[in-house]
Protein backbone atom coordinates (compact mmCIF):
# COMPACT_ATOMS: atom_id res chain seq x y z
CA UNK A 1 0.00 0.00 0.00
CA UNK A 2 1.93 3.18 -1.30
CA UNK A 3 -0.11 6.29 -0.01
CA UNK A 4 -0.05 9.31 2.70
CA UNK A 5 -3.08 8.92 5.30
CA UNK A 6 -4.40 5.81 4.01
CA UNK A 7 -5.52 2.45 4.32
CA UNK A 8 -5.57 -0.73 2.48
CA UNK A 9 -7.57 -3.89 2.99
CA UNK A 10 -7.57 -7.11 1.61
CA UNK A 11 -9.72 -10.21 1.70
CA UNK A 12 -9.66 -13.55 0.82
CA UNK A 13 -10.67 -17.33 0.82
CA UNK A 14 -7.42 -19.72 2.30
CA UNK A 15 -5.98 -22.50 0.76
CA UNK A 16 -4.21 -25.72 2.20
CA UNK A 17 -4.97 -27.07 5.64
CA UNK A 18 -7.49 -24.33 5.91
CA UNK A 19 -9.54 -24.54 2.66
CA UNK A 20 -12.42 -22.22 2.53
CA UNK A 21 -11.66 -20.32 5.71
CA UNK A 22 -11.88 -16.21 5.16
CA UNK A 23 -8.99 -14.48 5.56
CA UNK A 24 -9.07 -10.26 6.15
CA UNK A 25 -6.14 -8.29 7.51
CA UNK A 26 -4.86 -4.76 6.35
CA UNK A 27 -2.48 -1.87 6.79
CA UNK A 28 -2.07 2.05 7.49
CA UNK A 29 0.45 4.18 5.90
CA UNK A 30 0.52 8.17 6.94
CA UNK A 31 2.95 10.72 6.41
CA UNK A 32 2.57 14.76 7.06
CA UNK A 33 5.61 15.62 5.38
CA UNK A 34 7.52 13.67 2.59
CA UNK A 35 11.03 14.22 4.66
CA UNK A 36 9.64 11.96 7.14
CA UNK A 37 9.95 8.79 4.34
CA UNK A 38 12.93 6.76 4.51
CA UNK A 39 13.75 4.73 1.22
CA UNK A 40 13.57 1.60 1.72
CA UNK A 41 11.29 1.47 4.66
CA UNK A 42 8.00 -0.04 3.93
CA UNK A 43 6.19 0.00 7.75
CA UNK A 44 3.75 2.65 7.54
CA UNK A 45 5.35 5.88 6.62
CA UNK A 46 4.13 6.74 3.13
CA UNK A 47 4.17 2.97 2.39
CA UNK A 48 3.21 -0.19 4.52
CA UNK A 49 3.31 -3.79 3.75
CA UNK A 50 1.69 -6.86 4.99
CA UNK A 51 2.64 -11.12 3.81
CA UNK A 52 -0.53 -12.88 3.03
CA UNK A 53 -0.63 -16.89 2.90
CA UNK A 54 -1.87 -18.91 0.18
CA UNK A 55 -5.18 -17.65 -0.75
CA UNK A 56 -7.64 -19.13 -4.13
CA UNK A 57 -10.03 -15.82 -3.67
CA UNK A 58 -8.64 -12.01 -3.00
CA UNK A 59 -10.20 -9.01 -2.53
CA UNK A 60 -8.37 -5.35 -1.68
CA UNK A 61 -9.18 -1.98 -1.28
CA UNK A 62 -7.63 1.60 -0.98
CA UNK A 63 -8.71 4.33 1.10
CA UNK A 64 -7.83 7.60 1.67
CA UNK A 65 -8.17 10.00 4.99
CA UNK A 66 -9.79 13.48 4.97
CA UNK A 67 -6.24 13.81 6.29
CA UNK A 68 -4.66 13.47 2.68
CA UNK A 69 -5.71 17.36 1.69
CA UNK A 70 -2.55 18.45 3.13
CA UNK A 71 -0.10 16.12 1.54
CA UNK A 72 -1.97 16.06 -1.97
CA UNK A 73 0.82 17.90 -3.21
CA UNK A 74 3.61 15.03 -3.04
CA UNK A 75 1.11 12.05 -2.41
CA UNK A 76 -2.15 12.65 -4.81
CA UNK A 77 -2.98 9.00 -4.89
CA UNK A 78 -3.35 6.02 -3.55
CA UNK A 79 -1.80 2.71 -4.38
CA UNK A 80 -2.51 -0.86 -3.02
CA UNK A 81 -1.31 -4.05 -5.10
CA UNK A 82 -0.02 -7.29 -4.81
CA UNK A 83 3.71 -8.11 -5.38
CA UNK A 84 6.36 -10.82 -5.10
CA UNK A 85 8.09 -10.69 -1.77
CA UNK A 86 11.60 -8.65 -1.76
CA UNK A 87 10.60 -7.37 -5.51
CA UNK A 88 9.77 -3.96 -4.58
CA UNK A 89 11.81 -1.21 -2.72
CA UNK A 90 10.18 1.60 -1.74
CA UNK A 91 11.15 5.39 -1.86
CA UNK A 92 9.54 9.11 -1.75
CA UNK A 93 9.39 9.05 -5.46
CA UNK A 94 6.77 5.95 -5.54
CA UNK A 95 4.85 8.55 -4.27
CA UNK A 96 4.10 10.49 -7.36
CA UNK A 97 5.60 8.17 -10.02
CA UNK A 98 4.32 4.60 -9.37
CA UNK A 99 1.69 5.63 -11.94
CA UNK A 100 4.72 5.34 -14.75
CA UNK A 101 4.97 1.27 -13.81
CA UNK A 102 4.12 -1.31 -15.92
CA UNK A 103 4.76 -4.34 -14.40
CA UNK A 104 4.69 -5.82 -10.97
CA UNK A 105 5.74 -9.41 -10.60
CA UNK A 106 3.57 -11.10 -8.94
CA UNK A 107 3.97 -15.57 -8.30
CA UNK A 108 0.71 -17.24 -8.97
CA UNK A 109 0.05 -21.07 -7.73
CA UNK A 110 -2.43 -22.95 -10.04
CA UNK A 111 -3.46 -26.46 -10.37
CA UNK A 112 -5.67 -28.65 -12.79
CA UNK A 113 -8.59 -30.04 -11.13
CA UNK A 114 -9.46 -30.96 -7.34
CA UNK A 115 -8.39 -34.06 -7.63
CA UNK A 116 -4.82 -35.64 -6.31
CA UNK A 117 -3.54 -38.14 -9.26
CA UNK A 118 -4.59 -41.52 -8.31
CA UNK A 119 -8.08 -40.54 -8.68
CA UNK A 120 -7.88 -37.60 -11.70
CA UNK A 121 -6.08 -40.69 -14.28
CA UNK A 122 -9.61 -42.27 -14.32
CA UNK A 123 -11.58 -39.62 -15.30
CA UNK A 124 -12.74 -38.66 -19.11
CA UNK A 125 -11.33 -34.80 -18.29
CA UNK A 126 -8.01 -35.79 -17.35
CA UNK A 127 -5.41 -33.17 -18.26
CA UNK A 128 -2.10 -34.95 -18.87
CA UNK A 129 -1.01 -36.22 -22.63
CA UNK A 130 0.82 -38.88 -23.98
CA UNK A 131 4.44 -39.34 -22.77
CA UNK A 132 3.38 -37.12 -19.67
CA UNK A 133 3.55 -37.96 -15.81
CA UNK A 134 1.38 -36.31 -13.20
CA UNK A 135 2.48 -34.56 -10.04
CA UNK A 136 0.23 -34.11 -7.16
CA UNK A 137 0.24 -30.73 -5.74
CA UNK A 138 1.88 -30.09 -2.37
CA UNK A 139 -0.92 -30.97 0.18
CA UNK A 140 -0.53 -27.42 1.85
CA UNK A 141 -1.42 -25.24 -1.07
CA UNK A 142 -4.26 -27.43 -1.78
CA UNK A 143 -6.00 -30.47 -4.02
CA UNK A 144 -5.46 -30.85 -7.84
CA UNK A 145 -1.99 -32.01 -10.00
CA UNK A 146 0.36 -30.46 -12.44
CA UNK A 147 1.54 -32.51 -15.71
CA UNK A 148 5.19 -32.31 -16.92
CA UNK A 149 6.80 -34.11 -19.70
CA UNK A 150 8.40 -37.77 -18.86
CA UNK A 151 12.43 -37.18 -18.97
CA UNK A 152 13.94 -37.42 -22.39
CA UNK A 153 10.73 -35.17 -23.90
CA UNK A 154 9.98 -31.97 -24.21
CA UNK A 155 6.81 -29.76 -24.96
CA UNK A 156 3.20 -28.86 -23.74
CA UNK A 157 1.85 -31.91 -21.43
CA UNK A 158 -1.46 -30.61 -21.49
CA UNK A 159 -2.38 -31.29 -24.93
CA UNK A 160 -2.76 -35.11 -25.89
CA UNK A 161 0.63 -35.28 -28.14
CA UNK A 162 2.53 -32.33 -26.83
CA UNK A 163 5.48 -33.93 -25.59
CA UNK A 164 7.79 -35.30 -27.97
CA UNK A 165 11.17 -36.63 -27.76
CA UNK A 166 13.61 -33.81 -26.55
CA UNK A 167 16.78 -32.41 -28.18
CA UNK A 168 20.11 -33.16 -26.87
CA UNK A 169 23.91 -32.50 -28.35
CA UNK A 170 25.93 -35.29 -28.98
CA UNK A 171 29.42 -33.87 -28.37
CA UNK A 172 30.74 -37.39 -29.87
CA UNK A 173 28.91 -37.54 -33.29
CA UNK A 174 30.74 -34.88 -35.25
CA UNK A 175 34.23 -34.68 -33.85
CA UNK A 176 36.49 -33.56 -36.89
CA UNK A 177 40.08 -32.48 -36.60
CA UNK A 178 40.49 -29.04 -37.94
CA UNK A 179 44.07 -26.81 -37.39
CA UNK A 180 42.99 -23.39 -35.66
CA UNK A 181 43.99 -20.81 -37.81
CA UNK A 182 45.97 -17.62 -36.99
CA UNK A 183 43.16 -15.20 -35.00
CA UNK A 184 40.84 -18.27 -35.21
CA UNK A 185 39.99 -20.77 -33.10
CA UNK A 186 38.14 -23.80 -35.03
CA UNK A 187 35.46 -25.54 -33.26
CA UNK A 188 33.59 -28.54 -34.29
CA UNK A 189 30.17 -28.44 -32.77
CA UNK A 190 27.27 -31.25 -32.54
CA UNK A 191 23.98 -29.45 -32.90
CA UNK A 192 21.26 -31.44 -32.82
CA UNK A 193 20.30 -35.68 -32.39
CA UNK A 194 17.78 -37.35 -31.68
CA UNK A 195 15.97 -40.80 -32.94
CA UNK A 196 15.71 -40.05 -36.67
CA UNK A 197 18.66 -37.75 -37.20
CA UNK A 198 21.80 -36.70 -36.53
CA UNK A 199 22.91 -33.37 -37.77
CA UNK A 200 26.32 -31.66 -37.71
CA UNK A 201 27.65 -28.60 -37.69
CA UNK A 202 30.74 -28.85 -40.00
CA UNK A 203 32.56 -25.95 -38.77
CA UNK A 204 32.22 -22.80 -37.14
CA UNK A 205 34.84 -20.42 -36.37
CA UNK A 206 35.27 -18.01 -33.16
CA UNK A 207 37.28 -14.82 -33.09
CA UNK A 208 39.69 -14.44 -30.04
Amino acid sequence: MIKSSSNGELDGELNGELDGSEFSTGCLSRCKNIQNIVDGNCFGIGCCQIPIPGLKRVDFKAYSFNQSKGVSDFSPCSYAFIIQEDKFKFSSDNLTSLRNTKRLPMVLDWAVGNERCEAAQNKENYLCGENSICINLNPKSGPGYHCNCKEGYEGNPYLKDGCHEGYHLDTEACVKDQPARKSLLAINLAVVTNHTKNLCASEFSLLL
